[in-house]
């Protein structure tokens, strides 16, 4: 079930870059600075949730959350719909953990529901705003790095989801209790679904499902791990998918230049933008224009 969630995510993300297109601010293009910037923060981030109140962090989760489906959906639904879509999963969110608890199998759904249309709007802010391979890349090592710290060496990734698992939008998918419990956190779950993703902006759809099948292929090991009885604790699943992303990552370039995201559209990566009042001219036309003084993403 949970890695079901995982396809899900990836193949809703694929499809959403394929046909939509977010609208951003004019904040430049995703580079390296980007990725050192995410990693502060997956540094500092747990550490200062460990420390506020309970309510406070599950306010930020509740809101950041809501606010990302929003975005995301606005493409696709409308700006009222979006934001109808969004309070409506975000209240039941909410609603659900306080009343039956963040343990009852409706709030699994529901907040696995919200995971994914997060990772949906996370990762294709990334590679819509130009996100390369090698940054990609960059960011699996670094969190292969951390999670053997942060998950082995320290109990501090261990003391975090034993904190935020009864908060609203837990940034944990999972599925079942007890002993037939399986989890997966949401950082796995973003590296497992952005490296297709941007293989489908960078090279192609076969080398995207080649990609999709590595980084799952790590959390079906783990599974199965669990299953035989070798793994029976928390395992950071980023020490399977990081090195399959390393490897595929320099595979691929030796083969080929990859595509910007310019190039991607030009050559008919979107079907379908977001609605004209929502985005810029040139994005609202569906087509690339050459002459735009935009930098190439």
């Amino acid at each position: 079930m949970v890695i079901g969630g995982v396809v899900l995510a990836i193949v809703a993300s694929v499809i959403y870059l394929l046909r939509y297109r977010m609208d951003r601010p004019p904040v430049g293009v995703v580079n390296r600075s980007d990725v050192y910037l995410i990693s502060v923060f997956v540094i500092v981030l747990p550490v200062a949730y460990l420390h506020l109140p309970g309510w406070i962090v599950g306010s930020i989760f509740a809101v950041l959350g809501t606010a990302l489906i929003r975005l995301t959906l606005v493409p696709v639904v409308g700006s009222r719909g979006g934001t109808c879509v969004a309070l409506t999963l975000g209240i039941a969110d909410v609603s659900i953990c306080l009343g039956l608890g963040s343990h009852s199998a409706l709030f699994d759904l529901v907040n696995g529901a919200a995971l994914i249309l997060l990772m949906v709007g996370a990762t294709n802010t990334w590679v819509q705003g130009g996100m390369r391979t090698s940054n990609v890349a960059m960011l699996a090592a670094f969190l292969v790095a951390y999670d053997l710290v942060a998950t082995w060496a320290l109990p501090m990734m261990v003391d975090f989801y034993g904190r935020v698992e009864a908060l609203p939008f837990t940034p944990v998918l999972r599925w079942g209790s007890g002993g037939n419990l399986a989890a997966i956190g949401l950082g796995d779950i973003l590296m497992a679904t952005l490296w297709p993703l941007v293989l489908t902006k960078a090279h192609s759809r076969r080398d995207a499902v080649t990609g999709a099948a590595l980084t799952l292929g790590g959390l079906v090991l783990i599974h199965i791990g669990f299953e035989l009885g070798v793994l029976d604790s928390l395992v950071p699943a980023m020490i399977f998918i990081g090195p399959a992303v390393l490897l595929h990552f320099l595979l691929l370039r030796r083969r080929r230049p990859e595509r910007t995201f310019a190039e991607f559209e030009h050559w008919g990566g979107a079907r379908r933008t977001a609605r004209p009042h929502l985005v810029g001219a040139q994005h609202a036309t569906g087509t690339f224009d050459a002459s735009s003084s935009a930098p190439s993403r």
